[in-house]
């Protein structure tokens, strides 16, 4: 059975420990260096926004949209991980045209 074409995963507020998730938010993680998932997690705590965008070690380009919530009786971040990298090359594309025009 294929996963959703998007990652999901339930962050605790508190540690950032991943309460819940699916495969591709697994693959996802993975792209992150211990820096960048630190990062991560003091945005979402300070509630500042709704969505980040992180470029991997890789260069992949994730989009990472959350809410927070409650589960299990802990405050949590319910997160949906979407790599835009395609959308990335194309906007850059886009802009070089613009400028040689």
């Amino acid at each position: 059975m294929a996963s959703a074409p998007v990652g999901i995963i339930i962050l605790c507020l508190i540690d950032g420990v991943n309460i819940l998730s699916n495969e591709l938010s697994h693959d996802y993680f993975r792209l992150l260096s211990y820096d960048d998932k630190i990062r991560i997690l003091s945005i979402i705590q300070d509630k500042s926004s709704s969505y980040i965008d992180v470029v991997t070690t890789s260069h992949t380009y994730l989009q990472i949209s959350y809410v927070i919530s409650r589960y299990q009786n802990k405050e949590v971040a319910i997160c949906v991980l979407v790599d835009i990298s395609a959308r990335v090359q194309m906007e850059k594309s886009l802009h070089n045209m613009a400028q040689a025009s």
